[in-house]
């Protein structure tokens, strides 16, 4: 049944996958709900059962299998640098607190609010964006400037 069926104007869904110990898929987890802090909590909870995580950011899988470290993966491109490259293309010429940039741009991906908030907090170190108030007027916690939700970040135009 699709979301306007429901009586549901805006849908957020996210998925999971749980692998059992052979590697098969045991069962998927699906999420729908009509408010944001809904599809935010259940991120969180999924983030924090996920069994990899990349530059921080979760596979939204669980696999009880132990990693095989002789076989390393890939080399990646870093999914925060990613994500920070997004944010600079689809909120170019805008100015938005960190709260609002989370809550419209993030959707139903992959990305929790501690990823966006480290991809802003790199686009400022690389003098990409500006942010009010600047890194130097706010407080600094584990050798990184703090993002608090009402901080205010100016994107560039293209």
């Amino acid at each position: 049944m699709s979301a306007p069926a429901c009586g549901i104007h805006r849908a957020y869904t996210r998925s999971s996958t749980d692998a059992d110990r052979q590697g098969r898929t045991s069962h998927y987890l699906i999420f729908v709900t009509k408010d944001f802090k809904g599809v935010e909590i259940m991120r969180e909870v999924m983030a924090g059962v996920s069994s990899r995580h990349v530059d921080g950011v979760a596979s939204f899988t669980y696999d009880p299998r132990p990693r095989d470290e002789s076989q390393p993966e890939l080399p990646d491109t870093s999914p925060i640098d990613k994500l920070a490259e997004k944010l600079l293309t689809d909120l170019a010429g805008k100015t938005l607190t960190v709260r609002h940039v989370f809550e419209t741009h993030s959707g139903d991906g992959r990305f929790i609010e501690k990823n966006y908030k480290e991809a802003l907090r790199r686009l400022e170190a690389d003098d990409s964006v500006r942010a009010n108030p600047p890194a130097s007027g706010r407080p600094w916690r584990n050798g990184k400037p703090t993002m608090a939700d009402k901080v205010k970040v100016t994107f560039p135009r293209l």
